[in-house]
C-alpha cells in the first residue's frame, strides 16, 4: 500500500516515486517494465470492443489507462464520453469547467464535464449512458454501494462499466 502522504504538496517527488517502486516490489516494477516494452493490453477488451462504441460516462477522469496507450484504449472507440469530477478545483485537473469541456481524445468532440459526488449524479437522466468507466475512483467514495446505485442509474439496461479497483481487478 501506498504512503498516506503521497499527495501531499510538501513531498519530495523523487522520495515519492522511490516510495511507490518500494510498494510494488520487484514484480510490480518488473511488470511494469514488461508492460511499457510490449505494449500491454487487456485481451478481454479486444475481445469485446463493441461494448464501448457509443456514448460513455467516466466517473473522475481523464484516465491513462483507457488511453490510446493504456492498458484498456476506450476512448479511441467511444463516440463520445461524459466524465464527473467531485469538485471545480482538483490537483490533478486544476480548474474544471461544466459543459463540454471534457477532451477525451484528440481530434473528437468534447464530452460534457459534470461536476458531481459520484453518489449523486442528480442532474444527469435515467438510462443515459451505453457504457460507464471508472478507474480507481470507487475506493475513495464514503459510500460505494450507494454509488455504484447511482452509477447504474444512469445507465441504460443492459449496458457495461469497467470499474478497475486496487492491484488491477476488474469489477
Amino acid at each position: 500500500h501506498l504512503p498516506s502522504w503521497r499527495y501531499s504538496p510538501s513531498v519530495n517527488p523523487i522520495r515519492l516515486k522511490l516510495a511507490w517502486l518500494r510498494a510494488l516490489g520487484v514484480h510490480g516494477v518488473l511488470t511494469l517494465v514488461r508492460h511499457r516494452i510490449t505494449g500491454h493490453r487487456s485481451a478481454w477488451l479486444a475481445a469485446h470492443q463493441d461494448l464501448f462504441k457509443g456514448h460513455g460516462l467516466e466517473l473522475g477522469g481523464p484516465s491513462a489507462l483507457f488511453s490510446q496507450r493504456g492498458y484498456a484504449p476506450v476512448y479511441p472507440l467511444a463516440a463520445c464520453i461524459d466524465n464527473v469530477n467531485y469538485a471545480a478545483h482538483t490537483r490533478w485537473e486544476g480548474d474544471i469547467a461544466e459543459g463540454a469541456t471534457f477532451h477525451f481524445r484528440d481530434g473528437a468532440a468534447p464530452g460534457r464535464q459534470f461536476v458531481h459526488e459520484a453518489t449523486d449524479l442528480g442532474s444527469i437522466a435515467s438510462d443515459t449512458f451505453d457504457f460507464l468507466l471508472s478507474s480507481h475512483m470507487l475506493e475513495h467514495s464514503a459510500n460505494p454501494i450507494k454509488a455504484l446505485h447511482e452509477w447504474k442509474r444512469v445507465m441504460k439496461p443492459g449496458t457495461f462499466g469497467s470499474i478497475p479497483a486496487k492491484e488491477h481487478h476488474f469489477a
